[in-house]
């Protein structure tokens, strides 16, 4: 099987949590707001979620083990918004398989990280994921 591109396996698992009510109805701007870290845009609002695929190892045999974290930030007062999000995120995906976009999906956290401060405003909390895609 041939190598599944990053930008591929990215914007199938952008477009998997856009699908996802649950998280969807606690952003300000719904699904407009779940990304790739990549992107470049200048508007934007929070809350909102980054998805970060930090390593896609091409693998002759199939399926592709992945590495994610998927970031949350807020401006919320306190920390707890962003910890909300990131604990929507983990039940949406832990333990889970699922298909997007003509892809395969099987997928595990491995670990939350507590919202830290992330400037004068911001509150950010990550969720990291270990899976494979086919």
């Amino acid at each position: 099987m041939a190598f599944i591109r990053s930008n591929t396996v990215q914007a199938a698992l952008v477009a998997y949590l856009k699908g996802k009510t649950t998280l969807t109805s606690a952003l300000k701007d719904g699904a407009e707001e779940i990304r790739e870290n990549t992107w470049k845009g200048t508007e934007f609002t929070y809350p909102n979620v980054r998805i970060d695929l930090t390593s896609n190892k091409p693998n002759p045999d199939c399926p592709q083990p992945i590495a994610i974290t998927f970031q949350v930030f807020s401006e919320y007062p306190t920390s707890s918004e962003a910890d909300n999000i990131a604990g929507i995120i983990v039940d949406i995906l832990h333990g889970s398989q699922f298909q997007q976009s003509g892809l395969k999906f099987g997928m595990n956290v491995i670990d939350t990280i507590p919202a830290i401060s992330n400037g004068v405003n911001t509150w950010r909390s990550d969720v990291i994921v270990l899976g494979q895609v086919s």
